[in-house]
């Protein structure tokens, strides 16, 4: 059986090169979980290696850069809650993107202890490159799906993620 490295959160998992190699064909305990989470991986590896190389940065910091750009003067918190994260993972993201030229932090005029957030010139452009990467991967990931495929996954993948819910 083929293994491919993948290192998720602090894990270190293989998977496996065939879905079929995964379980037993006649139980279906667990099949579902790991299929979904090796999808995800291959789908994060492959947009990380977009987003890396249009702007350098994460899927997770492309998705920061992709809400400023809709939100401008943005709250740490508005950030973590629209991208499903806790405030301490979104003050992280931040930090790095401050880091990197493309986001500004200052306070906020509606409330002192806050920070609004807002993309420098840098992020803008940084947007305007990963937008090109991101029509090219959503054509890749979709390429020979019909659309009432794609509409019946997309409105799977949105009850699953209400099931889930976020991390507190």
């Amino acid at each position: 059986m083929a293994t491919t490295p993948c290192a998720c959160s602090n894990w270190r998992i293989f998977a496996t090169s065939s879905l079929e190699e995964v379980a037993d064909p006649s139980s279906n305990d667990g099949r579902f979980y790991h299929r979904l989470v090796i999808t995800s991986a291959r789908a994060r590896w492959l947009a990380d290696d977009l987003s890396q190389s249009a702007a350098g940065v994460t899927t997770a910091q492309a998705a920061l850069l992709y809400f400023l750009a809709q939100s401008p003067g943005a709250t740490q918190r508005e950030a973590g809650d629209a991208l499903a994260v806790t405030e301490a993972s979104a003050g992280e993201m931040i930090a790095k993107l401050i880091g990197h030229g493309l986001v500004r932090r200052e306070r906020a005029k509606s409330d002192g202890r806050a920070w609004s957030l807002d993309l420098t010139s840098e992020g803008q452009q940084a947007v305007l490159n990963l937008e090109s990467r991101r029509s090219a991967l959503n054509e890749r990931l979709l390429a020979g799906e019909s659309d009432e495929t794609i509409q019946i996954v997309e409105a799977f993948l949105d009850r699953l993620s209400e099931r889930i819910g976020r991390p507190d």
